[in-house]
């Protein structure tokens, strides 16, 4: 194989530019669990005032614990867990926004970070613990 022929994967199938990634469609479809995610958005109300909504989304998917190094730089730092950090893969995009506020089995988490690799099969936002009821 000449190293400039195009990569192949497993299925036969020609990979995405190696830059932006394989598809991970059935991978992450492999680790997923169905779940339901309540997803809780602050909005303006009348006057001004905050109006919270929320609505369920049926998906796919799984939670993922931040790794030590990636703890290291968040604003806490030093690797400790003060606050809980997670990812969360899914199949499906829930239109969860930076900000929206997360309910997964009864545990709040607050979305910092979102992703969108629709192209390679899957979303994931960066979750962290909401303690703020």
């Amino acid at each position: 194989m000449s190293l400039h022929s195009p990569l192949v994967c497993a299925g036969r199938r020609p990979l995405a530019n190696l830059v932006d990634g394989p598809d991970m469609r059935d991978s992450i479809a492999g680790w997923s669990r169905p779940m339901v995610l309540e997803v809780v958005t602050l909005k303006a109300g009348q006057g001004g005032d905050a109006v919270e909504t929320s609505r369920k989304v049926n998906a796919d998917g799984f939670l993922d614990a931040t790794t030590a190094r990636e703890l290291d730089i968040k604003e806490d730092g030093s690797g400790t867990r003060k606050w809980g950090y997670w990812k969360l893969h899914t199949l499906q995009d829930p239109a969860l926004s930076v900000g929206d506020r997360l309910v997964i089995d009864g545990k709040r988490y607050k979305a910092l970070t979102s992703q969108n690799r629709s192209q390679h099969g899957f979303w994931v936002f960066g979750l962290r613990e909401d303690f703020d009821k």
